[in-house]
């Protein structure tokens, strides 16, 4: 599965990454 969040919202999936909330893939869009 794959969580795709645009790249505004870096410091959020960061964040995610670092605290293993994110159990998938976080992909980051440009739009």
């Amino acid at each position: 599965m794959i969580e795709i969040l645009p790249l505004n919202q870096a410091n959020d999936a960061y964040q995610k990454m670092i605290s293993v909330a994110a159990r998938f893939r976080m992909v980051l869009t440009a739009r």
